[in-house]
């Protein structure tokens, strides 16, 4: 079952523009996690209603600042691409995996009709808003988009005990 790792959900506003949108994000500390989800929010309010996904998500660890129509797999930083689903998300490979104390940004290609809500008052510490207006994305500093992003937490497998027997007895004859 998907938990939400980071989410921004107090939108003071709605773009009207027709422009790409992108928003980068901080994994804190804890575990790892894969089938990432993610998703904006279309309708401002606190908390935001109306998911959203158009178009399609790329995931990145670096910042990009080039055109939304030059993203691909061989942007600088790429990690994963993926196309909305009937949900209103955008869901990635399961063998997808964001790290902890990580930095990520994401960045949409295909929505430029599609409004968003953001809070113009820059509330998540963690991250910045971007947008792409048909020159570049360009950082909205004093913005964040309303956005969600969920995923599953990877289990490190314990150790069996049968490995640990092992051990010991490896110490034990010494």
């Amino acid at each position: 079952m998907a938990a939400t790792i980071v989410d921004n959900t107090n939108a003071t506003d709605t773009s009207g523009g027709t422009f790409d949108y992108g928003q980068s994000f901080f994994v804190p500390s804890g575990s790892a996690w894969n089938n990432i989800i993610v998703n904006f929010w279309e309708t401002a309010g606190t908390p935001s209603t109306d998911s959203f996904a158009v178009g399609t998500l790329y995931l990145l660890d670096s910042e990009y600042l080039g055109n939304q129509a030059d993203l691909s797999a061989s942007t600088p930083g790429f990690i994963a691409q993926t196309s909305a689903t009937g949900g209103g998300v955008w869901e990635f490979s399961s063998s997808i995996t964001i790290s902890p104390n990580t930095q990520y940004w994401i960045y949409t290609q295909g929505i430029e009709i599609t409004p968003v809500a953001f809070n113009s008052e820059n509330n998540y510490a963690d991250g910045i808003a971007y947008q792409d207006i048909g020159f570049g994305y360009t950082a909205v500093t004093s913005a964040d988009l309303a956005f969600t992003v969920s995923g599953t937490a990877v289990v490190v497998p314990e150790p069996s005990s049968a490995l640990l027997l092992g051990i010991g007895a490896l110490c034990f004859t010494k």
